[in-house]
């Protein structure tokens, strides 16, 4: 069973997060623009942040530190190796699986991965719906020069400068709520911290967040996702020994996952996109490679 501030933890964090959702839809806040963006991202993702620091400091006066919050004896080699390593791992094997279903095969819910020109001032322009002007006919770079930039560059930022963004979110998901359920066992835990953890998102996601046109199906594919990448968070966040580990994930993953939307043309969100059938593939592959060659991680699950 769930822990009292187990509980009450995922009641405030719906309760911040989804209030602020709510106010935003009340007031006719457009998805997608300035005011938006602005409002999710320092409102609404860090609700998980603002739970636990409330409990652990308002209600408990607890230290965070047994949430991952410190920098003593931090592996920063594994949190390199986690961070950086998985994420390119999952976005590369993504790629890898929607050329081979999409090119392949034809199918058409994957589309096709395109290093053209044309294709990429095309999903620009999709994308960015003209929010930097006329697109330039020809890049500076070719496509594919441009798409290995992105990985160094989404890299770094993701290690950098998302990363108090993404810690907002961490510090309750891989912090107070996986210790929480840590007893229940590498499994049972996290695929419950990746049930909460999916379904909190959608506020957003009806409202287009990753899954345009798709908001119902959408959340159920936000949650396939999140408990799917549950499993190697946690082992990034133990591994790491410190919460900017998962925090540092997550922001790789934000930060270069959405280059499935300017080389893949034509995809279906739900399949070929990072956040869907294609990347989770790769992270399910990336999970069992953990069970297979860190068994001890997984028997000592619940005492690290």
């Amino acid at each position: 069973m769930l822990s009292k501030k187990g509980r009450q933890f995922i009641l405030l964090t719906f309760v911040i997060s989804w209030s602020v959702a709510l106010v935003a839809y009340l007031l006719h806040v457009q998805y997608g623009s300035i005011p938006s963006t602005i409002i999710i991202a320092l409102l609404f993702m860090p609700g998980p942040a603002y739970a636990t620091l409330i409990l652990q400091n308002v209600v408990y006066r607890d230290s965070l530190t047994r949430y991952g919050f410190t920098l003593k004896n931090v592996s920063w080699r594994w949190l390199f190796i986690t961070a950086a390593g998985f994420v390119w791992f999952v976005v590369l094997g993504a790629f890898l699986v929607i050329a081979i279903l999409g090119n392949g095969f034809g199918v058409d819910l994957f589309a096709r991965v395109d290093f053209s020109e044309a294709a990429l001032v095309h999903q620009i322009t999709i994308v960015f719906h003209g929010v930097f002007g006329d697109v330039p006919q020809h890049p500076p770079i070719p496509p594919i020069a441009l798409f290995l930039l992105a990985l160094v560059q989404g890299t770094i930022g993701g290690l950098t400068v998302s990363l108090p963004f993404t810690f907002g979110e961490e510090l309750g998901w891989r912090g107070l709520l996986l210790r929480e359920t840590q007893s229940w066992g590498f499994f049972r835990s996290n695929l419950f911290v990746g049930v909460v953890w999916g379904l909190w998102h959608a506020p957003i996601i009806v409202q287009g967040h990753n899954y345009p046109g798709h908001p119902v199906a959408g959340i159920f594919m936000m949650t396939l996702f999140t408990v799917t990448l549950s499993f190697p968070m946690a082992y990034c966040r133990f591994k790491s020994r410190t919460i900017l580990g998962p925090s540092a994930l997550h922001g790789v993953m934000n930060a270069i996952g959405p280059l499935t939307a300017l080389f893949v043309v034509g995809a279906n969100p739900l399949f070929g996109f990072v956040a869907g059938v294609a990347g989770i593939a790769p992270i399910l592959l990336l999970t069992t490679g953990i069970c297979i060659f860190d068994k001890r991680f997984i028997r000592d699950y619940q005492t690290l």
